[in-house]
């Protein structure tokens, strides 16, 4: 995906609206050599391949989100710099104020094309999974379910989530999402226990000609339940409700309505 489409896709995720503009621009590095720079020493400028790309439009004050760490931030510009990725736009407001070109407030998203990408290990478990025209079946449709997920967009939009790898405890389930969803399931020994806030999970991937694949994770909730704020890295890896796949050599994906159907926990 080019820069300039993720930014395009992380304003509208972070701000519930589209840009009114959106500018990209190569990167650079500067070589000693015959230009003189604006910090007065002699360099070559040599562009390269990686954008970084700014998605903007007015506002009532300022709000930047990147497609690093996902979280919106809400600045005063004559406060004093953060020292961090913020204060290079705060420069650029501040330099926009003194040559009176700068408006009175904007929502920006900048995103980079600098091959950075997270990637979620996701244990939990499955109850009253059910096609929509039937009820819950005992044993068929509750299960355990472990993923190896990395986040992703279509086309600048359609968040979602595209599968590494995908193992259950329920054989009907896998059978089924690899025929209809063509996700790459396979069937595993795994258990789930709770322990007061703590829960531990182990699998034990047993499916015939499958590349062995085992889990142990311990893990345990922090804070409150609470759903996730937009423009924070929870929303970011949570709210996505389209599962990509590939079919034949071709893209597909599912309803957003079906990945509804359980939550996880990141460790």
């Amino acid at each position: 995906m080019s820069s300039a489409r993720l930014a395009t896709s992380q304003f509208a995720t972070s701000f519930a609206t589209r840009p009114a503009v959106v500018a990209s621009a190569p990167g650079r590095v500067n070589l000693i050599g015959e230009h003189t720079d604006y910090n007065g020493g002699p360099v070559l400028p040599v562009a390269l391949e990686r954008r970084t790309a700014v998605a903007a439009a007015p506002s009532d004050g300022w709000r930047f989100v990147s497609s690093v760490d996902g979280a919106v931030h809400e600045l005063d510009v004559d406060a004093p710099l953060r020292r961090d990725w913020t204060d290079y736009l705060v420069g650029v407001v501040r330099e926009l104020r003194a040559r009176g070109a700068a408006p009175a407030g904007a929502r920006v998203a900048v995103a980079t094309t600098a091959g950075q990408a997270w990637v979620g290990l996701v244990p939990f478990v499955v109850t009253g999974a059910r096609p929509i025209f039937l009820p819950s079946m005992p044993g068929v449709s509750s299960f355990v379910e472990v993923n190896v997920r990395t986040y992703v967009h279509h086309g600048g939009r359609d968040p979602g989530v595209w599968f590494f790898s995908l193992d259950a405890s329920s054989r009907v389930a896998v059978s089924v999402a690899r025929a209809l969803y063509h996700l790459p399931y396979r069937f595993a020994e795994m258990a789930s226990d709770v322990h007061g806030p703590r829960v531990r999970f182990r699998s034990r991937r047993i499916a015939p000609g499958a590349r062995p694949g085992t889990c142990a994770v311990e893990y345990e909730p922090r804070g409150a339940v609470a759903p996730a704020r937009p423009g924070t890295l929870e929303h970011f890896l949570l709210e996505r409700y389209v599962l990509y796949a590939a079919h034949a050599g071709r893209l597909t994906s599912t309803s957003r309505a079906l990945s509804r159907r359980a939550g996880g926990i990141f460790v």
